[in-house]
């Protein structure tokens, strides 16, 4: 999973496969989120001692869930076995526990959903202990929404709005708010994840009228963006060119850039700007977009790459921390280093590294869309394999030690739930170490998008629902995205994605796809990619 995502490649030898991890290998080993992972894989252990659980878990990098459920089964430490212990508790069940569980595991999403009786009996039990969380948790059981506007300070309804969970949200915090409010709120810290809220949930139109009017010549690039896309669903074309331009004003980001020429176009209906989207040479969606109005190729895409073709290097692919000193020596890239890497990586196994490594040396001036596992691919449907290619390049680069910060693995970053749950089904033993193997990740993968695309049809929602979850991309539909066939959907729909990881994810696969398919002088444009989205979208609601 990528947006930013932050990719780790993970050491992964053939005897590491079924085996044991020994901690003294994991100390010799660099603080990286590799690391973690193999400390997760050593705390699952049922055969290590109390203190080397300890010893493993003081060398964590970033510690989580996963993490702290693997350690408190050695129960070496009563504090965090005792949070371990509040958070598998139910929210009811919360409710007449301890203050300190309260405290630690229910968050205020959660207590949101809770009646007014609850809530009290919450409020009082951790007053004492702790007077902040009571404070706010009080501020849920506000009887009078329809004046919350005045009654809270706009620090307080700012955290408010930004924590209770969705349906809170929309059921007693959709109302109109006053022009005057919203610009005393918009200077609050986390005013960015309410603009967000709102502008991303179709049935939030109450609260989205109240946004037309804000004077926001000191948001940011991306608040003035929100509001733009929140001014086009109500068709206000002029509001939404003033924050356009704003927008612009105030970035140096040649994605954002690209968005902003687009959506500029689509509220003016001026080619200029489709002009200047054409001398953008990043490959996006709207540069796409943009090369299609005017029928013209994209000029900087590498399809293939020519490798030295021996067999004799010894590089090891599903070594992470080989590939780590790769990563370091090539962010500073000359002739020299070039040709030292194209010896190293001469195998056809490792096209993907020389591509990596030359598009560094390159500065990134092509844009290389290669095909390095078309052996495995090759018997698959032609869409299909434009699709895994177009997943793989956004997810891993195609590297086949890949993982990202949530332990997605492999090539194609398959979650280990999501790898467990296909190898029961293909009636396999489940070894999690072989998901860095390339042929293993992409066969499952490949397997999980035959139920994707049954339920989806569309690639960019496949790609939704392969980055969130099918769960996460219904409930998109079900609160009105991608549904409809208004003036400018599917378009508007995909910027108001709730998340922005998912949001941008999305969009690269379907501009990956775009491309693969485009290969061999075939034309496949982004409008007749998206044709479908909002009659697809309504049928998987149904699924």
């Amino acid at each position: 999973m990528f947006f930013k995502l932050f990719f780790v490649f993970v050491f992964l030898s053939l005897t590491l496969y079924s085996k044991n991890i020994d901690l003294g290998w994991l100390k010799k080993k660099p603080k990286t989120y590799a690391r973690d992972f193999y400390i997760w894989q050593y705390l699952k252990q049922n055969n290590i001692s109390p203190k080397h659980a300890q010893e493993a878990f003081n060398l964590v990098h970033v510690k989580n869930k996963k993490i702290l459920y693997a350690y408190s089964s050695h129960k070496n430490n009563d504090k965090i076995n005792q949070k371990i212990t509040c958070l598998k508790k139910s929210s009811s069940t919360l409710v007449k526990s301890s203050a300190f569980c309260i405290k630690e595991a229910l968050s205020f999403s959660k207590a949101s959903k809770l009646s007014p009786k609850e809530l009290k009996r919450i409020i009082l039990k951790t007053k004492k202990e702790y007077p902040e969380y009571s404070r706010l948790i009080a501020l849920l059981n506000n009887k009078n929404f329809k004046k919350i506007s005045s009654s809270l300070k706009a620090k307080d309804f700012v955290w408010l709005f930004s924590n209770v969970s969705s349906s809170f949200r929309i059921n007693k915090l959709n109302l109109t708010y006053s022009e005057k409010f919203i610009n005393e709120i918009k200077y609050q810290k986390g005013f960015s994840r309410f603009l967000k809220l709102i502008v991303t949930n179709n049935l939030m139109n109450k609260a989205q009228k109240s946004l037309l009017n804000i004077n926001s010549s000191k948001l940011s690039s991306s608040n003035n963006f929100f509001l733009a896309m929140n001014a086009l669903s109500f068709n206000k074309r002029k509001k939404a060119m003033v924050f356009l331009k704003l927008a612009a004003k105030k970035t140096k980001s040649s994605s954002k850039l690209s968005k902003i020429l687009f959506w500029k176009y689509m509220a003016s209906n001026d080619r200029e700007y489709i002009k200047e989207l054409l001398k953008i040479r990043k490959i996006n969606l709207y540069t796409l977009f943009a090369h299609d109005y005017y029928q013209e190729r994209i000029k900087n895409v590498v399809y293939s790459l020519k490798t030295l073709k021996t067999s004799a290097s010894t590089f090891d692919e599903e070594d992470q921390f080989a590939w780590i000193k790769v990563l370091r020596d090539t962010k500073k890239m000359n002739k020299t280093k070039l040709l030292k890497y194209e010896k190293t990586f001469s195998s056809s196994k490792h096209l993907a590294h020389f591509a990596y490594v030359k598009n560094r040396y390159e500065n990134y001036n092509k844009s290389y869309f290669i095909n390095p596992y078309k052996n495995i691919i090759k018997d698959f449907p032609i869409k299909r394999q434009n699709l895994i290619n177009a997943i793989a390049r956004q997810e891993s680069r195609f590297i086949p030690s890949s993982i990202s910060t949530a332990y997605a693995m492999g090539v194609m970053q398959i979650m280990p739930f999501l790898s467990k749950a296909i190898a029961k089904q293909k009636k396999e033993e489940y070894d999690i170490f072989t998901m860095f193997n390339a042929e293993k990740s992409i066969i499952y993968a490949h397997k999980h998008l035959n139920y994707l695309e049954k339920v989806f049809k569309n690639p960019l929602l496949i790609a939704y629902a392969y980055n969130g979850g099918g769960g996460f991309t219904r409930s998109m539909f079900r609160k009105g995205l991608f549904v409809k066939n208004g003036q400018y959907e599917p378009y508007l729909s995909m910027e108001k994605v709730p998340y922005l990881e998912t949001r941008e994810y999305a969009k690269k696969v379907l501009s990956n796809y775009i491309v693969y398919a485009s290969k061999d002088k075939n034309r496949i444009t982004v409008s007749s990619m998206l044709r479908t989205v909002s009659k697809d979208a309504r049928k998987s609601i149904k699924k």
